[in-house]
């Protein structure tokens, strides 16, 4: 059953035309990859469905009921809020009732003796016993907890973009929705919250639409896999494994074209080379034809990554850090840290979330201030960070 349909979609910036008259129809259960190489508009698409920015043309065709929640690439909180009370924000009855009640009895047990704060919890209680509430407290708080977020009371400003991406994660898991729409999921998320999630997804009643580079998360949840390549929309059947077998038979077909085409054109411009001129109807179209086959765009394997290159080195060391100390107000992520990198190391950088690993590489790199770095026979090296934004 047909749940949003979309036709002839375009979206441009600028010149560049990110894609152009995309249509697809997603349907019940469906859960849907998308991939593409750098900036051919995968999150963009995402924003577009889910309302928050507009496209140049294009029509959506769904239910007056439809439902989409949207979990971003880089969460959208507010920093002014706790964590229940950003779970809970939206304007569904059972939100509303769900967030009074949270305050209410957070009064309640900081003034168990107020009759003021108990009358306030028991009339909770009763809107949550009439909307039928309980089930969905119930799970979101569980949806948290999976997520390792335990402190419903901790001010958003305070945790870290782990944290935050979490919170971003199990909003939109907790909203009822007909479309769930995922922009990297996994970012932050160690193994075992990434086996939860998968599992999680499997069991979601709605259909989903997700962006993630974990192409093991990508092959695991998915069954449908759309690509975006040179602003078309290439559809796939399958998993993430299938669309690699089923993507290389295209490409050879591209390829194939390609080298007819470029056969073609071969003869054509020598034609036109001899003298011909447009005289006839019959040369006037070979002339269309040369000039069709040399706007066709023809295949090109891409991929970008998005680097940080700072200054190149000479040596055998790499860089030595001496006593580096790093904390964010009152909570210390690095202390007094000695450790000397040496040419030709793999080193991991592992630890639950919040405790300092992008801190750690963002000192190395310049961007973070710290106590102490200190090369001390190195002059000059080379720094290359590949971000957590890199795409496909």
């Amino acid at each position: 059953m047909s749940m949003l349909q979309v036709e002839q979609l375009s979206k441009t910036y600028g010149d560049k035309v990110l894609f152009n008259d995309l249509s697809f129809t997603i349907r019940e259960k469906e859960r849907i990859g998308l991939i593409g190489v750098n900036g051919t508009g995968k999150s963009t698409l995402l924003k577009i469905i889910a309302g928050l920015e507009s496209a140049d043309k294009g029509e959506f065709i769904h239910a007056n009921d439809f439902r989409i929640e949207y979990s971003p690439q880089q969460p959208d909180l507010d920093d002014n809020l706790t964590v229940i009370e950003q779970i809970y924000f939206g304007g569904s009855a059972i939100m509303e009732a769900m967030r009074q009640y949270e305050q209410s009895l957070l009064l309640f047990e900081k003034n168990p003796d107020s009759e003021v704060y108990q009358k306030q919890y028991t009339r909770a209680q009763q809107k949550m016993d009439q909307l039928d509430a309980w089930e969905a407290n119930t799970l979101a708080k569980t949806i948290l907890s999976k997520l390792g977020i335990h402190n419903y009371e901790a001010s958003i400003k305070q945790l870290s973009g782990g944290q935050k991406k979490r919170i971003a994660i199990a909003k939109a898991l907790i909203q009822p929705a007909d479309l769930l729409l995922l922009d990297e999921p996994t970012n932050h998320l160690d193994h075992e919250t990434i086996e939860w999630l998968e599992g999680y997804l499997a069991a979601y009643k709605g259909s989903i639409l997700l962006i993630t580079h974990d192409r093991y998360f990508l092959n695991r949840v998915t069954n449908q896999m759309y690509e975006l390549d040179r602003g078309k929309l290439f559809k796939y059947e399958g998993n993430y494994a299938v669309f690699l077998e089923k993507k290389a038979e295209r490409e050879l077909q591209e390829i194939q074209s390609d080298h007819k085409r470029a056969n073609i054109l071969r003869k054509e411009l020598a034609w036109l080379q001899r003298g011909a001129k447009a005289r006839t109807t019959k040369q006037k179209a070979r002339i269309q034809r040369v000039e069709a086959l040399k706007e066709e765009e023809s295949f090109v394997g891409r991929g970008e990554f998005d680097f940080s290159i700072g200054s190149k080195r000479l040596g055998k060391q790499v860089i030595e850090m001496q006593g580096v100390t790093k904390q964010f107000e009152e909570k210390v992520l690095v202390q007094s840290l000695d450790y000397l990198i040496v040419k030709g190391e793999r080193l991991g950088i592992v630890g639950p979330n919040g405790t300092g690993k992008t801190t750690l590489l963002n000192m190395l790199a310049g961007r973070v201030s710290l106590i102490t770095v200190v090369s001390p026979q190195v002059k000059r090296f080379r720094l290359v960070i590949i971000h957590k934004k890199t795409r496909r």
